[in-house]
């Protein structure tokens, strides 16, 4: 087994018209929930209201909750139902996420410290991981939302583990690199033909998928 990086901006969301010149100076927190599980318009709310008045600049992706659904929004949060999260995870000072594998690739690949909320058993397990490796650190209920981002954001040895983290999955095998040992592995002369995939049914009948009879 050999293990590579991450596939990063493979599948990038395309510039849902982002002011990218709010995000030059001053603090910026990325909030994203994942593709899979949907948040509530009313979490959604209270997330932008704990950062209302405050020295942040927040990106929210709302995923399936419209943005309309949302309110009148405080000046310091600008949300999309899809923003090009590995784009904008590079202008972050911290990362809001549910923990979902890609979420956390791309945010130690950008070197961003997160606060993960996990949604999942898989979520879960992932996010301890992260704690303990000094990268994130789980959202308490009992504690202040805005107080926790900016804990978070200010502590040296979380931004001295996510880079360290960072140059290690930098310095990982690419998925070029993969295909590479794949082909390798596999010693196949890119030259020749494909050969067709064969299989026997039941009755002994050999059933191809490329050609005569169907699986």
């Amino acid at each position: 087994m050999r293990f590579v990086g991450p596939l990063l901006n493979a599948l990038a969301a395309p510039d849902p018209g982002i002011p990218w010149d709010r995000l030059r100076d001053g603090k910026v927190l990325v909030a994203t929930s994942g593709t899979v599980f949907t948040q509530s318009s009313k979490r959604l709310r209270a997330l932008t209201a704990a950062l209302a008045d405050s020295d942040w600049t927040m990106i929210l992706a709302t995923g399936r909750v419209p943005v309309a659904a949302l309110g009148v929004l405080p000046p310091a949060v600008i949300a999309h139902q899809w923003i090009p999260q590995s784009t904008v995870l590079r202008h972050a000072d911290a990362f809001l996420t549910h923990g979902g594998m890609n979420s956390v690739l791309e945010a130690i690949a950008c070197g961003v410290p997160m606060l993960v909320r996990p949604q999942s058993a898989e979520q879960r397990t992932t996010a301890r991981r992260l704690e303990a490796l000094g990268v994130a650190r789980l959202v308490s209920r009992r504690l202040d939302l805005r107080q926790q981002i900016d804990d978070i954001a200010e502590d040296r040895h979380v931004g001295a583990s996510v880079k360290q983290l960072q140059q290690s999955v930098l310095s990982a095998p690419t998925a070029d690199d993969a295909a590479e040992q794949l082909l390798s592995l596999a010693e196949v002369d890119r030259s020749v033909e494909p050969v067709t995939l064969r299989r026997q049914n039941r009755y002994g009948r050999r059933r191809c998928h490329n050609g005569g009879e169907p699986w």
